[in-house]
């Protein structure tokens, strides 16, 4: 079948308009090389920058917390709840730990006093891009030895791989809003 429902969609922002979409048959091997590159790149990303994860007393699931609230900020714990899929006391460690170093600010909703929420700090801020920037950092030396023509086409991949997740995603009720991290 070679129509449009066959073809993967790119928008004009990557640069291509279409490509041909691969073999059903092959998707499901291939979905299990890309996952565990991914989480291979992801997992030495995080050994690299272990260094400024112990200055700043940041383990991977405090990251997390911390940048889905960054990025969904203001707000409460039981939409933080659904969208992190972790215990509501893991949670609320996680957040305490967060808010005690000073990542995080615990207020009062000003629309609904009985509402907390919870806000990102300057600190907690800049911690993160701390971190963001030790990874990219990390990632650019590995891509200095990549052929630009093939990063190119990983973006462009991945760009389209996430466009279409986010297009699934939409309107799940997990409290996740905001773009990726």
């Amino acid at each position: 079948m070679n129509d449009n429902r066959n073809k993967l969609r790119l928008g004009k922002s990557h640069g291509a308009t279409s490509v041909p979409a691969a073999d059903v048959s092959d998707t499901g091997e291939a979905a299990d090389r890309i996952d565990r590159l991914l989480r291979g790149v992801h997992s030495n990303l995080i050994r690299l920058s272990r260094h400024e994860l112990r200055e700043l007393k940041m383990t991977p699931p405090r990251y997390h917390v911390l940048s889905h609230v960054l990025r969904n900020d203001p707000i409460d714990m039981g939409t933080l709840h659904r969208a992190m899929h972790v215990n509501r006391s893991t949670l609320t460690s996680l957040v305490d730990s967060l808010v005690d170093d000073g990542l995080l600010a615990r207020e009062r909703d000003g629309d609904d006093r009985r509402r907390v929420v919870l806000r990102g700090t300057e600190h907690g801020a800049s911690a993160l891009e701390t971190l963001r920037r030790v990874r990219c950092e990390h990632l650019a030396a590995a891509l200095g030895t990549v052929d630009a023509k093939c990063i190119k086409t990983t973006e462009k991949t991945l760009a389209a791989i996430a466009s279409l997740l986010e297009q699934k995603n939409e309107g799940e009720p997990d409290g996740c809003n905001g773009p990726p991290v």
